[in-house]
């Protein structure tokens, strides 16, 4: 049987279309080719279909492989840690101070909001305050663990 005729899976299809972002990446092809190619190569259902997307591009080298940890059955020496990785503070994670930081962020926008609208008036914050300040600390806490 012919190689191009036979049908490939979405493992190939994400393959090329890593292939074509390297190839963008190192400026062999513009964003609207790589956009082209790869819807192109999300729809291709044979291997010819594919090959077809990659034929005009050089071979790519292998990517450089991590170094592979020792097996399990070589006793190592305890090494430590850096105190950043040994133990990361709940604030010091990215996604929770993202997360913070939009709150705090957006709580200002609406202090300022009621401000000026209805300064001593009701304080009607309080309730988003509230409803995502019990998110984040819901999530600093999952972090946390």
């Amino acid at each position: 049987m012919d190689q191009s005729n036979i049908r490939v899976g979405d493992a190939e299809r994400r393959r090329v279309a890593d292939d074509l972002q390297r190839h963008f990446v190192d400026g062999r092809l513009s964003s609207d080719e790589l956009t082209d190619r790869v819807r192109q190569a999300m729809a291709a259902r044979t291997q010819g279909d594919l090959d077809a997307l990659v034929r005009d591009l050089p071979p790519l080298p292998p990517p450089a492989s991590a170094p592979t940890p020792p097996p399990a059955s070589e006793p190592t020496a305890a090494v430590p840690e850096p105190a950043s990785l040994a133990r990361a503070g709940t604030w010091e994670r990215r996604d929770v101070r993202a997360h913070a930081t939009s709150y705090a962020l957006v709580m200002l926008l609406l202090v300022a909001i009621w401000f000026f609208t209805t300064p001593g008036g009701y304080f009607w914050p309080i309730w988003p305050m509230l409803g995502w300040g019990f998110a984040v600390a819901a999530h600093a806490l999952a972090r946390q663990r």
